[in-house]
């Protein structure tokens, strides 16, 4: 039975990261195709979905299949309109009739016969073919990705048949991406600080099911303000005021809640983050205004008429000839303007929408890429403000400053700080974005850590192939979880590139490097076609490499690849007859002669 919920949320927290929805689809799609609907339950269905996902790597579990993830996987698309709403089963078999058909989807398409699309539980939308025809660098979002969630989050409302509430539910029909840009909007007409905080949207925004901002605006006023005469932790801050405030359900949950409220309007691409602040993009401005302006339809709208809305996939109502040109237009001027590049298209209002679209799309993306190129250029010249956050990173509180703002630094921040080091260090042949596998947003500051399975940073040069691995764990975390993933990293770019000698840091936190991390660096590897391996790990601390960039890049200015090579076969040498403390302390040694 459906529930009121305590906190307003955009999709659930099964997928944190975005462009694996697409290939989640295409499983869904595969294994609906040839699934016994009509002898299993719904639960049968969800667990086996999950174990399809785990599968195919489309999500990353060490536990076993569930029929709640699935279910949890099944309601996030639904809300979003990628597939058909859930038959009503609860947890029984599926009613169907002789075609295998879903009854209640084949009821709602009768409704709206423009919408086509398959009839079995669970079938993909409209718009749920577009999404799942599109792909990624499996990092971040493409133009064409966000302007898909766009779609979603404009017509997304709640309650509504794709995300129903209990009966007994009495309040306003809300929608959450309109409220997030009339409460920034509103921000500015007031002169105050327009973005929203983490512990805004956890202890106020969260809270609220309304269209009307006044209140959600005086009590962010009222939080701003006591909020700048206490010292501490906004958070710590934030659930006081919940609590206080007797707001309804727990904090806990709010709180939890906060993140993807914060990353589902982002992924429309009309938001981006300063810190941990939701803040609209300067560029996309006019299209909030736009999405501000529309006049929605509350109460009085008829179910079938939202649902064909939702899982159509069509323009949007405020994206007119004039509209669609001018955002082709801008896009190809702004790439000529900054990197001289011409495309041929044709761009006028005889050039029909599709086209328009994929004109939008393509040069979007080619301008991205070619952003993050430049942001690589300029890494050389930004050595002390790195040297700054790799100092900052070690200290106790691991407060770094992003974009104006103070943080505390997550594992993927030390990803990313190394990352700059070795862009500055410059020269490699590696695509620049395939040289993380951290997401970044739209400053190329990471988002999230690297994904599971690969290596965090990958760099080839001339003469040799460089992985980098770094970690803020210590003790026996470090030993646990850095052991035999880089180990395995480094064999697969050993099988990968066998002309290059490859080499992998390990970069690890605290004063020392755990020594039975390091005794197994130096020893034997069984790698897994069973053959001895010795890996080129060389293990060292974020201190040591803060020394070595300080000191060689930034005041001698010697380091580059080849001195770096040369460092680490001077650590590397004689290294399986050392043991593990003399190995530690010869590559102590190494370093500080160098630097010295």
């Amino acid at each position: 039975m459906p529930k009121i919920p305590d906190t307003t949320s955009i999709g659930n927290t099964t997928f944190r990261r975005p462009w694996r929805v697409p290939a989640g689809l295409r499983v869904l799609e595969e294994l609906i195709s040839t699934y016994p609907f009509k002898d299993k339950t719904s639960s049968e269905f969800e667990k086996e979905l999950d174990k399809k996902l785990i599968e195919t790597g489309v999500k990353e579990s060490d536990k076993p299949p569930s029929d709640w993830n699935g279910r949890k996987f099944l309601a996030n698309c639904t809300q979003y309109g990628f597939i058909a709403t859930r038959p009503n089963t609860g947890n029984k078999k599926y009613k169907l009739n002789d075609k295998e058909e879903d009854e209640n989807l084949k009821k709602i398409l009768n409704q709206i016969p423009n919408i086509k699309m398959k009839t079995k539980p669970f079938s993909l939308t409209p718009l749920g073919v577009m999404f799942k025809n599109t792909e990624s660098n499996g990092k971040e979002l493409t133009a064409e990705q966000k302007d898909i969630f766009l779609k979603a989050l404009f017509h997304h409302k709640q309650p509504s048949p794709a995300q129903e509430f209990s009966s007994s539910y009495k309040g306003e029909t809300f929608y959450p991406l309109k409220l997030y840009i009339d409460i920034l909007l509103d921000l500015v007409k007031r002169g105050m600080d327009a973005w929203i905080t983490p512990g805004e949207m956890a202890a106020i925004i969260n809270t609220y099911k309304t269209n009307n901002i006044k209140k959600i605006i005086k009590e962010i006023k009222e939080y701003r303000s006591k909020f700048k005469l206490k010292k501490g932790k906004e958070k710590t801050f934030a659930r006081i005021w919940f609590k206080n405030k007797k707001k309804r359900g727990t904090f806990g949950t709010s709180d939890a809640y906060q993140d993807i409220n914060i990353t589902a309007p982002i992924n429309t691409g009309l938001f981006k983050k300063r810190g941990k602040k939701l803040i609209l993009k300067t560029e996309e401005k006019h299209k909030a205004k736009l999405v501000s302006n529309y006049k929605y339809k509350y109460n009085n709208e008829k179910d079938y008429e939202y649902l064909q809305n939702l899982w159509s996939g069509k323009l949007l109502p405020f994206e007119d000839k004039n509209l669609l040109v001018n955002e082709a237009s801008k896009i190809k001027q702004k790439l000529y303007e900054r990197y001289n590049i011409k495309s041929d298209e044709k761009v006028n209002k005889k050039t029909n929408d599709t086209d328009l679209k994929k004109i939008y799309y393509t040069n979007k993306d080619k301008y991205t890429i070619l952003q993050e190129h430049s942001y690589y250029e300029k890494q050389k010249n930004k050595a002390p403000e790195i040297i700054k956050i790799l100092k900052n990173i070690q200290t106790p509180k691991r407060e770094i400053e992003i974009d104006k703002e103070i943080i505390k630094a997550e594992s993927w921040h030390l990803e990313w700080i190394l990352w700059r080091v070795f862009l500055a260090i410059n020269s490699f042949n590696t695509k620049v974005q395939d040289t993380r596998n951290f997401s970044v947003d739209d400053n190329f500051v990471a988002t999230s850590h690297a994904i599971s399975g690969v290596e965090d940073m990958f760099f080839e040069f001339d003469d040799y192939v460089l992985i980098v691995e770094p970690s803020f764990k210590t003790g026996r975390a470090q030993i646990k979880d850095e052991d035999e993933p880089v180990f395995n990293h480094t064999w697969k770019k050993s099988k990968k590139f066998p002309k290059k000698t490859v080499y992998t840091l390990f970069v690890g936190n605290g004063e020392k490097i755990e020594l039975n991390l390091v005794h197994h660096y130096k020893n034997v590897f069984y790698a897994p076609d069973e053959k001895e391996f010795y890996g080129n790990i060389i293990p060292m601390t974020i201190s040591q490499i803060t020394s070595i960039f300080e000191k060689l890049f930034h005041i001698k200015k010697t380091l580059n690849p080849i001195s770096l090579k040369e460092i680490m076969d001077e650590c590397l040498a004689d290294k399986e007859n050392l043991k593990p403390t003399d190995w530690r302390e010869k590559i102590k040694n190494v370093i500080e002669l160098r630097i010295n």
